[in-house]
C-alpha cells in the first residue's frame, strides 16, 4: 500500500522502514508541484481503514503524530 500510494502521488521512496507501531522513508519527488501532505492523508485514511477493519472496530478514529502534517510545514508543497 505505501509504495503504490507513493507511486501515484508522484513520490519514489528512496528507503522505507515499517514496524508494527510507525514508518520511516525517505521520499523523491518525482513531479513538479507533488504534495507530500495529500499522500500522507491518503496513506492515513487507508491504513485507519484498514486497521479498524482487522480489529472488528469500524469508525474508530486513529491518530497519527506525523511531523509534516502537525507543523508549519504541513502545506509545503515539494518542487523537482
Amino acid at each position: 500500500m505505501l509504495l503504490q500510494l507513493a507511486e501515484q502521488y508522484g513520490w519514489q521512496l528512496q528507503s522505507w522502514a515499517v514496524f508494527p507501531n510507525h514508518y520511516h522513508f525517505v521520499p523523491l519527488a518525482t513531479a513538479k508541484d507533488v504534495s507530500l501532505t495529500e499522500f500522507l492523508r491518503h496513506l492515513h485514511s487507508v491504513t485507519a481503514i484498514e486497521i479498524n477493519h482487522w480489529d472488528e472496530a469500524p469508525g474508530v478514529k486513529r491518530g497519527f503524530n506525523i511531523g509534516t502534517l502537525n507543523s508549519p510545514m504541513r502545506n509545503l508543497t515539494w518542487r523537482v
